[in-house]
């Protein structure tokens, strides 16, 4: 069966919008998006109380590192990974590796694509120092 798309017509938007306003169920649905935002209002109580938040297996951690504001969280979130499985293959404790090393490395590489994507641009011609200072 092939879709029929059809055109929108303005006399068409006007019979959706009758249709809506005879809705008590949507109108109700609307004031609630309005006044809550769509997350809230689409929100079902009982599906958070059919959610089992009990876990059987507990992970064991170390320290906590604070990304503050950095907007890094990817980059916490990884090292945090593999500082929890450095710490138990080599029996170290309190081990933390350094995020703006990792950060550092990572600017550099987006940096290196940047200019192999667009390597007739004039950027080519500005010394890596000020394209450091740039990214």
């Amino acid at each position: 069966m092939k879709n029929q798309a059809k055109k929108l017509t303005p006399e068409m938007i006007e019979k959706f919008d009758q249709d809506f306003l005879k809705d008590k169920s949507a109108l109700l649905a609307g004031r609630s998006i309005a006044k809550n935002g769509f997350l809230a209002s689409s929100e079902d109580p009982s599906a958070s109380s059919r959610n089992n938040m009990t876990f059987s297996i507990e992970v064991p951690t170390g320290k906590v590192t604070n990304q503050r504001h950095s907007g890094r969280c990817w980059l916490f979130a990884m090292l945090n990974t593999l500082r929890q499985e450095f710490s138990q293959k080599h029996h170290v404790k309190d081990f933390e590796f350094s995020q703006n090393y990792s950060f550092f490395w990572d600017r550099l590489g987006r940096a290196n694509l940047f200019l192999q994507r667009d390597s007739s641009s004039e950027l080519l011609r500005v010394p890596i120092k000020i394209l450091m200072i740039v990214m």
